[in-house]
């Protein structure tokens, strides 16, 4: 904890030392703009704050199945299922797995807005692992 402090600045040092350039594509930015911030919003807004929030007020979508909310395991699947016209069909299976996780999220603090920030995180960091779509 002590060394803390030193390494940070340490490390603001050998990063004001070297030499950086910083070259700003807008396309670029705009893009990543629409896929981890936008995108999220407006998903989440649509699957997590109507369709999930209208199916908790149905008897049978606050029945719970593994800790999930059939309401979460709903908009789970068909959240899923339209990134098929979008992703390789292996890819939109794996969409299940993080937006369980959103809609775990908005059912235990009754809020939309954890789905959103989990949501802008995981395509930040999906992203930045795989890089942005290219367009064809």
């Amino acid at each position: 904890m002590l060394a803390g402090p030193g390494v940070c600045a340490l490390l603001f040092t050998l990063l004001m030392a070297a030499p950086v350039r910083f070259e700003v594509d807008v396309a670029q930015w705009r893009l990543w703009l629409w896929l981890v911030v936008i995108y999220p919003v407006v998903e989440e807004y649509l699957f997590r704050g109507r369709l999930q929030t209208w199916l908790m007020d149905t008897a049978w979508g606050q029945k719970a199945v593994a800790g999930l909310s059939l309401a979460n395991v709903v908009t789970s699947l068909l959240f899923s299922g339209l990134h098929f016209f979008s992703h390789p069909p292996l890819w939109a299976l794996m969409v299940l797995f993080p937006s369980l996780l959103f809609g775990w999220f908005r059912d235990r603090h009754q809020s939309v807005r954890p789905a959103f920030v989990l949501h802008a995180w995981y395509n930040f960091v999906y992203f930045s692992i795989f890089g942005l779509p290219v367009s064809q």
